[in-house]
């Protein structure tokens, strides 16, 4: 007879608290805004996985989320600078448990359209591939790499190695 009451008292107390998070979370990010309005310096930090995750949204023909596809972005990108230090690898394994959950079976990725989605993405600019990348102490910082077909295969061995 108390079991939906107790139901519902939990739910409302998880909804309150999911509450609290995102309005913190929606502060941060207007704090980010006000302090760089045109995404030119700081506000660039919060694309990390992004530049790497918006081709998988696209090459899975949207089969994989956004969020997924922003988490498999940010193993890309931790692949991608081949950081091994503790928060990279405590960062790897907190999302590859979440992502497994959320990649709808037999979906699959063309790497053609992977690739192109990620050379054609909003955030390049027109020298460079610009991707945000986590140092050894897991701080972000922005990269810049000049579009050459080298610099490409670097990115594409980042996306094999994480799809493997």
């Amino acid at each position: 007879m108390y079991l939906p009451l107790q139901i519902f008292i939990f739910v409302f107390i998880i909804c309150y608290f999911f509450s609290l998070w995102i309005n913190r979370s929606l502060l941060c990010k207007q704090d980010f805004i006000e302090q760089d309005e045109f995404d030119t310096n700081q506000r660039r930090l919060l694309n990390f996985g992004h530049t790497f995750g918006h081709p998988i949204e696209v090459a899975s023909n949207y089969q994989i989320s956004h969020g997924v596809a922003i988490g498999i972005g940010m193993l890309v990108a931790i692949e991608f600078v081949k950081n091994e230090s503790k928060q990279a690898t405590m960062l790897r394994q907190y999302i590859e448990g979440i992502i497994l959950l959320g990649i709808p079976e037999k979906t699959k990725v063309d790497f053609n359209e992977l690739m192109k989605a990620f050379t054609t993405d909003k955030k390049q600019t027109y020298k460079y591939y610009v991707v945000i990348l986590p140092d050894e102490d897991g701080a972000l910082y922005p990269y810049y790499m000049l579009k050459t077909t080298t610099a490409l295969k670097f990115v594409e061995a980042a996306y094999v190695t994480v799809f493997e």
